[in-house]
């Protein structure tokens, strides 16, 4: 269950990163 959550935060972590990065590149 831990490993899931993990997993399921670097994710989330990482789409965050991911969806700045697309908004800093259009501005």
């Amino acid at each position: 269950m831990s490993e899931y959550s993990i997993n399921k935060g670097v994710g989330r972590s990482v789409e965050y990163k991911g969806l700045k990065a697309q908004y800093l590149f259009i501005f």
